[in-house]
């Protein structure tokens, strides 16, 4: 297949489209990750140790919550398909279904963190870590649930390409949060200083007001008048239900495979010591900043992939996805670029400690190197989720992360003694693998439907012509 002019064109017009939608979700999934930025390096201030805490503990926590959003990734194309599709009422359903589909996975998900929280010290790691990180882990364990909620909603009016009042409200909780950490954290205005728990009690405060100003919002705006359900509490429709498991499910599965990987890192990154750690979660919040933005181009690609297959159009969710795909790929290169030139000074945001940012800085180096891949596997597993195909994309994020980069991971860091560097070595070869390997499943996935509905269409014109 040769990409000509006319290819190129098209894909840049289909990549302008997917920016404009994507924009606002960038802006929100940076809101996000400040969250826990905010944290970091308002910590970093108080000492290395709740520094390092905070980074075990928001590793260990971040598996259940990207877990959560995976499931409630299943609501946006879900919404984009029936909007597409011109069934108004179907995405309040979707909805509906959507947030008692949550708050299920929400509770189970915070009853794991507490179980967790008891068994720290499996994970061998400093004693004084592991004494900080315990109380801090059970509060972000339980905002878990108002978290998935927030998400819910954000992805319902996303799916309706209306995702810009959801970015206000959580840039809005940045600054909420960044205040309540100010307070709580370092005991300003006549408030206790509580360290890292104050930083953990002000997350879980920012995310309940998160959720209850979005639901203000939908609830109250006339935007959302057609598409909301008519009966709130009606019988649920089990279908439904195991739609949403089908699509969510196996979504959590593959963001699970891999940030689980990078939580594993980090746990190993304790083994090695404390600085250690500390400059993982360093280099990895600044790399998961620029990932933001492949996850917001997977969000809008998705959506707009599903929208095309509600509309019946599979050229249009061809061009939609590697228009995305190209797009991801693009940013994510030029965000690599700007962390290589400035991989020395970026650590000392966060910290002082020399030893620390002697380590990060090194990480960056790698980190520039991977964010391509980074952002081509990120938005090609948005557009597969477009077109419903989950099973396979799972099976291929697994691999590449735990049979083929973990493995890796160990290899380089430990047996080779290559530590910090080697296991971040190790990370980059996943993330090749999946690009690689997405990119080309999307490819020949759409390829056949194409091939699949122009035969039956010419089939269907060969039975009329004879019916004739």
């Amino acid at each position: 297949m040769f990409v000509t002019a006319n290819h190129f064109k098209i894909l840049l017009i289909e990549s302008k489209q997917t920016l404009k939608l994507a924009v606002p979700i960038i802006t929100s999934q940076v809101g996000q990750l400040l969250l826990g930025i905010l944290d970091a390096i308002m910590l970093g201030r108080v000492g290395v140790v709740p520094l390092a805490a905070a980074s075990f503990a928001g590793s260990l926590f971040s598996i259940f919550l990207v877990f959560g959003f995976g499931i409630s990734s299943c609501i946006s194309p879900l919404v984009a398909r029936a909007d597409g599709a011109q069934k108004k009422r179907e995405s309040g359903e979707i909805l509906r279904h959507g947030l008692v589909f949550v708050i299920y996975f929400g509770i189970i998900l915070a009853c794991m963190i507490e179980l967790l929280s008891n068994y720290l010290k499996w994970f061998d790691q400093p004693a004084e870590v592991l004494q900080e990180s315990k109380g801090y882990l059970l509060i972000m364990g339980w905002s878990i649930i108002p978290a998935l909620l927030f998400q819910s909603l954000r992805q319902f009016c996303e799916g309706l390409s209306k995702a810009f009042i959801p970015m206000l409200i959580m840039l809005s909780a940045v600054l909420l949060n960044g205040g309540l950490n100010w307070l709580w954290i370092y005991g300003n205005w006549g408030f206790s200083a509580h360290g890292l728990m104050g930083a953990g009690w002000a997350t879980f405060v920012t995310r309940v007001v998160m959720m209850i100003a979005i639901a203000i919002y939908i609830m109250r705006s006339p935007k959302y008048e057609e598409n909301l359900p008519l009966r709130w509490f009606s019988k649920l429709k089990m279908t439904l239900i195991r739609e949403m498991f089908a699509l969510g499910f196996p979504s959590a599965l593959q963001t699970l495979f891999e940030v689980g990987a990078f939580a594993a890192a980090a746990v190993m990154m304790g083994w090695i010591s404390t600085s250690s750690l500390a400059a993982h979660q360093i280099a990895i919040s600044i790399a998961s900043m620029t990932f933001m933005v492949t996850l917001g181009i997977s969000f809008a690609s998705s959506i707009r992939v599903s929208n095309a297959i509600g509309r019946n159009d599979l050229r249009a969710a061809r061009r939609c996805g590697f228009g995305g795909i190209g797009l991801g790929g693009i940013a994510m290169a030029f965000f690599g670029i700007v962390i290589f030139i400035t991989h020395a000074w970026l650590p000392s945001i966060y910290i002082h400690d020399l030893d620390v940012i002697e380590i990060a800085s090194k990480l960056l180096i790698i980190g520039a190197f991977f964010q391509i891949f980074d952002g081509i596997q990120g938005v090609a597993v948005g557009a597969l989720r477009g077109m419903s195909d989950v099973r396979f994309p799972t099976l291929i994020t697994f691999a590449s992360y735990w049979v083929i980069s973990m493995p890796l991971v160990y290899f380089l860091g430990f047996t080779y003694s290559y530590g910090a560097v080697g296991i971040w070595i190790g990370l980059s070869i996943g993330l090749i693998v999946a690009s690689i390997a997405l990119t080309w499943r999307f490819h020949i996935l759409t390829n056949h439907r194409i091939q699949k509905s122009i035969l039956a269409k010419e089939a269907l014109a060969s039975s009329a012509s004879l019916a004739r």
